[in-house]
C-alpha cells in the first residue's frame, strides 16, 4: 500500500470522514515529502482548504508584485520562476517540477512576490492556502522543522548559485549542471546519460548564459569528446575529464 493510500485508510480508521471532493487532494498532499508521515488529522485539515489546480504550458501561476496566497507544490509538470525587467527581458530564476513547490517567501514574510511563476508545460498544482498552513505550523513542530530544513537547503543552493556566477566560467557552471544528479562515488568507462529536464534555452538562462553561449559549450565539450548530445540527452563519454574540467 502506498504512503498516499495509507493517509486516507487511517483517517478511516481514526473516524474521521474523507469526502469524496477532498480525498484527491488528500492523496496528493500525502505524496510529498514536506507532510508525508504527519498526523492524518492535521493533512486532513490541511486537504480541506487545499485546491487542485491545473495550468496549460504558457498561463501565468501568479506574478510580481502580487500577493501571496499560499504554497503552490507541483503534483504534475514543470513551472519557472521568472524575474523580469523593465525592458520586457525575462531572466529565468528557478525551474520547479513534479514533486517541489514555491510560493514561500510571499508565504512566510506576508511581503508581495518577487518572481513570476508560469507553466512551461500542461501543470497541475496543489495550492495551500497560508492561513492554513501557518496555522498547521504553530501546531505541528514536526512540520515546522521540515520547513526550516527545506528553507536552509534553499539557502544553501542559492549561495552556491551566488558563488558559481562570480567565481565560475560559463563551461563549470554547465558541467556542474551536467553533473548534480550524477553519484559522487561514480566512476568508470561507461556512458553516462542525463536527460535535460527542460528546454535548453530555460537552462540557459538559469545559468546565467545566453541560448548561444550554451550551445557553444555543450559544442565545445562535444568537440572535446567530454560528452555526446542526442537532443535533451547527454551522454557524458569521460566522467573523470569531465569532473576535471570544472574544477578552478
Amino acid at each position: 500500500m502506498t504512503c498516499r493510500d495509507t493517509a486516507v485508510t487511517e483517517c478511516f480508521q481514526r473516524g474521521l470522514s474523507v469526502s469524496a471532493a477532498v480525498t484527491p487532494v488528500l492523496q496528493a498532499l500525502a505524496g510529498f515529502s514536506l507532510f508525508a508521515g504527519l498526523d492524518t488529522s492535521t493533512c486532513r485539515r490541511l486537504a480541506e482548504g487545499a485546491e487542485l489546480r491545473g495550468f496549460s504550458g504558457g498561463d501565468v501561476i501568479c506574478r510580481e508584485g502580487e500577493p501571496g496566497t499560499g504554497l503552490h507544490l507541483v503534483t504534475k509538470g514543470q513551472v519557472k520562476l521568472l524575474l523580469q525587467a523593465g525592458n520586457g527581458h525575462e531572466k529565468v530564476f528557478d525551474l520547479i517540477t513534479t514533486g517541489a513547490c514555491f510560493g514561500e517567501p510571499s508565504l512566510y514574510t506576508d511581503q508581495p512576490h518577487l518572481v513570476t511563476a508560469q507553466a512551461i508545460i500542461d501543470t497541475q498544482l496543489l495550492h495551500v492556502p497560508s492561513a492554513d498552513l501557518l496555522k498547521a505550523l504553530r501546531e505541528t513542530p514536526e512540520l515546522a522543522l521540515r520547513v526550516i530544513k527545506g528553507l536552509a537547503s534553499r539557502i544553501y543552493r542559492r549561495t552556491h548559485d551566488l558563488k558559481s556566477y562570480m567565481l565560475m566560467s560559463g563551461t563549470q557552471r554547465v558541467i556542474c549542471y551536467l553533473l548534480h544528479d550524477v553519484p559522487f562515488e561514480a566512476e568508470g568507462p561507461e556512458e553516462i546519460a542525463v536527460t535535460l529536464p527542460v528546454r535548453k534555452g530555460l537552462i540557459a538562462s538559469r545559468l546565467n548564459l545566453t541560448q548561444e553561449h550554451f550551445s557553444r559549450i555543450l559544442h565545445e565539450l562535444a568537440a572535446a569528446t567530454l560528452i555526446r548530445v542526442e537532443g535533451q540527452r547527454v551522454h557524458i563519454r569521460d566522467l573523470s575529464r569531465l569532473r576535471a574540467a570544472a574544477m578552478p
